[in-house]
């Protein structure tokens, strides 16, 4: 999914080069039948894109993308495209509403039972967010709607949790989003991948407030971008940051497995644990979410 910057096209109005792995660039007319059109005026802008974004040449009579998947749309890209009647994804989009709605039902309910935290020093931390602990039924509820992610052999393709976690939290700050996608590409894609699963991991452990992981996931972003690992965490937060960049050390297409995600020695993975192992035994097969972006209803081969 490189190539997060934009997709050779042909036509310097829409997009501005870089590689791209997904299967198709192209799609004739035939193929383009299954394609789900989308008005740019419902673009979200810094949201990011669940399938490559195409758009229709009438010289070529052909589906040219211009977007990858985990790319945006900033402000600049929709006026580069903001005469066209639509653009269009994949059917693949349709596919999500699942991960979508499980992510909306957390967001209301932390929305509803917001509390503070206390960083290592003992003070509060993000005095804008609303007082008030969740219940134990609201915070079971919220875990059990994040585990459902996990298949059945606890296993999660980052993308699932990047696409998840943009639903859940406010955008990355426009500006961080821009000044990453132009400085690396490959290097904003790892960023995107590691702070939607510093927020994942974030709610396996129980941290189920969305200032926390707003902050959580944009300091993820800012430190993987700027290459400033820590080295000796001073918190939890810290620790889990740690945690993330070691586990995902590069680009990772294929799906995080229990014993890559467990295999360092350190107080997450036994947090972590805990609760994989509590997700094996509460989640059935039927509640869990199955979504793969390989294969024929993917947007990349299988091989």
């Amino acid at each position: 999914m490189s190539g997060a910057r934009g997709v050779p096209c042909g036509d310097a109005s829409f997009c501005e080069g870089g590689e791209l792995e997904f299967t198709h660039r192209k799609l004739s007319i035939e193929q383009g039948r299954s394609l789900k059109a989308i008005s740019v005026s419902n673009v979200e802008l810094y949201r990011l894109m669940p399938t490559p974004v195409y758009v229709y040449m009438q010289k070529n009579q052909k589906y040219v993308a211009i977007k990858s998947p985990l790319d945006f749309f900033s402000h600049q890209d929709i006026q580069k495209i903001i005469r066209l009647p639509q653009i269009y994804m994949t059917e693949f989009a349709d596919l999500l509403g699942p991960i979508r709605n499980a992510a909306k039902a957390i967001r209301y309910a932390m929305d509803q039972s917001a509390y503070t935290i206390k960083d290592h020093s003992g003070k509060w931390k993000y005095p804008d967010v609303n007082l008030g602990v969740p219940s134990f039924v609201t915070s079971d509820s919220i875990w059990k709607k994040a585990s459902q992610i996990w298949s059945s052999k606890m296993a999660v393709e980052p993308y699932t949790v990047a696409i998840f976690v943009d639903h859940l939290c406010s955008p990355i700050p426009a500006e961080e989003m821009e000044k990453a996608r132009e400085g690396d590409i490959d290097g904003f894609e790892l960023a995107i991948l590691r702070s939607s699963w510093a927020v994942f991991l974030a709610l396996q452990l129980g941290y189920f407030n969305p200032g926390y992981l707003n902050r959580l996931r944009a300091e993820s972003f800012s430190r993987s971008v700027n290459h400033a690992d820590i080295a000796f965490p001073r918190s939890e937060e810290e620790e889990l940051i740690q945690y993330v960049f070691r586990i995902l050390p590069e680009i990772q297409i294929h799906a995080l497995a229990e014993e890559n995600i467990l295999k360092l020695k350190s107080r997450i993975a036994e947090k972590l644990r805990f609760r994989m192992e509590r997700s094996k035994e509460k989640i059935k097969p039927e509640e869990r979410l199955k979504l793969s972006i390989f294969g024929e209803k993917g947007f990349l081969s299988a091989g």
